[in-house]
């Protein structure tokens, strides 16, 4: 198995995080119809009430990724312990050659799904993984700009957790 690599630099806020291989809530844009950021004991949170909520990531691939596999680890908490969540990721490459991608048209590729379980004590972390490939990742190549959507459907039968899911990291690893 190789080593895991760091492969993207996140946008942040703040210059001490950019070197960081990982977003935080502070990170997520939601769309304007869905979700809003709290805190709960003093971490960020983005939270994802039942329904079709869904906001995304914009970072920028870094240069010296070769097109491994892409793992992408969704860390969340709830203040429910019964159920499930189902949480969707997709890509969009957002490449600036000339002719590239326009941001005024989404161009997302296909949504993958994981299923994870509500954690059996409120507040305690779960971990939710999706593997991508780079075509999955809608074909990106080191140095390309993106957006990763995140994505929570409770109309997904599979979504079985009442109230509200609170993501507050995701990580990009390469496998």
């Amino acid at each position: 198995m190789a080593q895991a690599q760091s492969i993207f630099i996140p946008k942040a806020s703040n210059a001490d995080l950019a070197a960081l291989d990982y977003f935080t809530a502070w990170d997520f844009v939601f769309n304007a119809s869905s979700g809003v950021a709290t805190q709960r004991n003093n971490h960020s949170l983005a939270t994802f009430p039942p329904g079709d909520t869904n906001g995304y990531f914009a970072g920028v691939m870094g240069e010296d990724y070769d097109g491994v596999a892409i793992a992408v680890s969704l860390f969340w908490v709830a203040p429910a312990i019964v159920g499930d969540v189902v949480w969707f990721v997709s890509w969009e490459r957002d490449n600036a050659l000339p002719g590239g991608a326009n941001v005024d048209v989404d161009s997302y590729a296909a949504a993958k799904a994981v299923v994870s379980a509500a954690p059996g004590v409120t507040g305690e972390i779960q971990k939710a993984t999706i593997l991508f490939t780079a075509a999955e990742a809608d074909g990106i190549v080191g140095g390309d700009p993106y957006r990763l959507r995140i994505r929570r459907d409770s109309g997904v039968l599979s979504d079985t957790m009442p109230g509200e899911a609170q993501l507050f990291r995701v990580s990009l690893m390469g496998t």
